[in-house]
């Protein structure tokens, strides 16, 4: 009986673990928001009226369809499969999507925020710091996808057999001490 695994690069472990790490981030992130929401005295300073329910449930679902897509990469990836590519370069293109969206609506949320909180920070600093959190956030998961085409190509699978029946060699090299 012979099994025949793929060799997985350091690289894909790290990888696996960072879109596990991102979910339970995303998941103790929204757990944290359900909290904030619960409190009285915040409810209607977390949601403004200007976008109502509809971009906070937009930005659930965004999140809860990342999370599913970034478990089943990592499972995906972690077997060296193909289909991690195409479940990445989706999960990516959400990630643009969903970025792009939010810089046109971020600057009618902290105008408004500003209008009635006082921020301390410019509005335009916000936009400017978020924009490059983005901007870093897409480019990460566009060169992971990469990284993932290039890793699970049939031709770089490189697969090494195990077999369970040890056989003995039949011949040796010839002994240099002669």
């Amino acid at each position: 009986m012979q099994e025949v695994r793929v060799q997985r690069k350091p690289l894909v472990i790290g990888i696996c673990a960072y879109e596990v790490v991102i979910v339970l981030f995303a998941a103790a992130a929204h757990l944290l928001t359900l909290i904030i929401e619960s409190l009285p005295h915040v409810r209607h300073h977390v949601t403004p009226q200007i976008h109502g329910q509809t971009y906070m449930q937009i930005y659930h679902w965004v999140t809860v369809l990342s999370a599913v897509f970034a478990l089943v990469a990592a499972f995906t990836l972690w077997h060296m499969r193909r289909s991690a590519f195409y479940l990445l370069a989706t999960r990516a293109a959400i990630t643009l999507v969903y970025y792009v969206i939010g810089l046109f609506t971020m600057p009618k949320l902290l105008a408004l925020e500003n209008s009635r909180l006082h921020l301390i920070i410019s509005p335009l600093v916000i936009v400017v710091i978020v924009s490059f959190n983005s901007f870093c956030i897409v480019s990460l998961n566009a060169a992971i996808a990469i990284y993932a085409y290039f890793i699970t190509k049939p031709a770089s699978l490189q697969p090494v057999e195990i077999s369970s029946e040890f056989v003995a060699p039949t011949s040796y090299p010839p002994s240099q001490s002669q």
